[in-house]
């Protein structure tokens, strides 16, 4: 009993490791007026979809995801952002665009995106844009090169093509949740690539559910 009272801080701690208190805060990220929303469907998503089937919709990019700790981000808060879109991508039940900011609030993201429309349920929902645009560069489907901030400036497909068409091999991430049902590599794809040029998004920085109407509104106590 006594080596046992002695131990149970120390197996207090691990399972703290493995399970730590989850966020308070979904996200932060750069989101599109009502008006850019509109530009964005409008060019990249010309027939509508069921928006209670598909989500997104040319909402936002994710700049930090599940944030612990809000202060080094609060002076970002309502700032704007122009987000250079640098390519598309299709497939499965996801569409979603390359983009590029030129704010210093450099994303978590391997692959700054923002999603047209997903697929609500399934293997293929929102978080899957960031796994799709991996699996792209990953097969050779579409080249990137790298700013100063280690995020893409550029993206070319091959041959400097501005449209292809692509199959991707089959592709297993380990990182939770960009998996399928029971762990299982996601499967061969076909993929559309476009490359396009269309003046720069305007989106402003917020934490999720500071944004409303529109605007970043920051409450007077945290």
């Amino acid at each position: 009993p006594t080596l046992l009272l002695l131990l149970l801080p120390l197996l207090g701690a691990i399972v703290w490791a493995q399970d730590p208190q989850p966020s308070p805060y979904p996200y932060i990220a750069a989101f599109l007026s009502p008006d850019e929303i509109d530009r964005c469907l409008s060019t990249f998503l010309p027939t509508p979809v069921d928006p209670t089937i598909y989500l997104d919709l040319c909402q936002h990019t994710t700049m930090r995801y599940h944030p612990r700790d809000l202060a080094p981000y609060m002076k970002y808060m309502g700032q704007e952002v122009n987000l250079t879109v640098l390519g598309a991508v299709s497939a499965e039940e996801v569409r979603a665009l390359m983009v590029r900011g030129d704010s210093a609030f450099v994303t978590d993201n391997a692959y700054p995106h923002i999603t047209v429309y997903a697929h609500q349920d399934g293997p293929f929902a929102a978080l899957y844009s960031n796994v799709l645009w991996k699996r792209v560069v990953s097969s050779s489907a579409a080249s990137v090169t790298l700013g100063t901030d280690g995020k893409p400036s550029t993206l070319s497909l091959p041959g400097n093509a501005t449209h292809s068409t692509a199959v991707l091999p089959p592709f297993f991430s380990s990182e939770d949740p960009y998996r399928p049902p029971s762990h299982q590599p996601f499967p061969p794809s076909v993929v559309e690539l476009e490359i396009t040029s269309i003046p720069p998004f305007r989106a402003t920085f917020c934490l999720d559910r500071w944004f409303k109407n529109n605007t970043c509104t920051i409450p007077s106590v945290l």
